[in-house]
């Protein structure tokens, strides 16, 4: 299978909303996802979009084209669960920095093979919430918006 080049906006933080837009290969983009740093509180951490916006803008209005589909656990399915449900398809997860062994918190990210505008990625996750919903898994409903920020990983000191 061939994937979509990673079309990956960076934002210096979240209340920035003017970014920078990358492309790279997706190896590149999970290689900066494998290295956490270390945070007090995620919103210490800066931020990513796997989109491009007009005028590097984050704005929903200015949400371009997307390359991959990021969803949101933080309702009790563990990384094994995501494991089983995610698995077959190339991506990622990663953890977030309110992770802990007793409570899993994590982002799923899941390239795409090809590029796609906003509406059709509303079907895309209509797809990935009903198949983690037939696991007996929960995503964040809040994190359906394809211009969302994802912080990139972090972890406490502690």
């Amino acid at each position: 299978m061939t994937l979509a080049p990673a079309h990956i906006t960076f934002w210096p933080s979240l209340v920035d909303t003017h970014g920078t837009r990358r492309t790279l290969a997706w190896p590149a983009f999970f290689d900066r996802l494998s290295r956490p740093q270390t945070c007090n509180d995620k919103r210490e951490l800066p931020g990513w979009s796997p989109a491009h916006f007009r005028g590097d803008h984050r704005a929903k209005a200015d949400c371009e084209l997307l390359s991959a589909l990021v969803l949101d656990s933080d309702a009790g399915t563990t990384l094994d669960d995501a494991r089983d449900t995610w698995g077959e398809f190339a991506g990622f997860i990663y953890t977030t920095p309110s992770h802990t062994a007793d409570t899993h918190r994590f982002r799923v990210v899941l390239p795409l093979t090809r590029i796609i505008e906003p509406a059709e990625h509303e079907r895309l996750v209509v797809w990935a919430f009903a198949r983690s919903r037939a696991q007996s898994q929960q995503l964040d409903e809040a994190t359906r918006d394809p211009s969302r920020l994802w912080f990139l990983p972090g972890v406490r000191p502690d």
